[in-house]
């Protein structure tokens, strides 16, 4: 028990540490977490996608709620079920990597079995779940990569 007691707050700081801009520190203001410029890229980078991918046929861009600021964890599509294993193979062979980060809906989770609600019951999300795809997202992602990743759905979808 010790050693957690002792590993913990350093493990901690030294998590924290790595969102907080030390610039900021020894102002004695209030330290500005690097995620909030790290959110900022993303939705700057998100932009970016968006603008590239509206126009693609074959590719739907989840919808932004009015007066939100997603921060965009994730970078989501969605494209015909039948054929996004196929979309993510060519895009491998383009040199561009993509995920499926939610392959089954909630409802059909083992975890929420006890609701009996089995295949069928939530139809939009079960659709979802079969078109997602998350391509690639991170703060650093540079607009040459961004028009990389989107030439490579485009030439997918093709």
């Amino acid at each position: 028990a010790g050693e957690i007691e002792e590993v913990g707050p350093r493990v901690i700081r030294e998590q924290l540490a790595e969102h907080i801009d030390p610039g900021n520190l020894p102002t004695g203001e209030r330290p500005q977490f690097r995620s909030v410029t790290r959110n900022a890229a993303r939705r700057r980078i998100a932009r970016a996608y968006r603008e590239r991918l509206a126009p693609v046929p074959g590719v739907r861009l989840v919808t932004e709620a009015s007066g939100s600021s997603p921060v965009y964890h994730l970078m989501v599509v969605r494209v015909d079920a039948a054929r996004r294993d196929r979309v993510r193979e060519v895009m491998a062979e383009l040199g561009v990597a993509t995920a499926i980060h939610y392959p089954t809906p909630i409802h059909l989770q083992r975890a929420y079995a006890h609701l009996e609600q089995g295949p069928g019951s939530c139809p939009v999300a079960e659709r979802a779940a079969r078109e997602m795809i998350s391509l690639p997202m991170f703060p650093d992602l540079t607009e040459a990569q961004v028009d990389h990743v989107a030439g490579a759905l485009r030439r997918a979808l093709a």
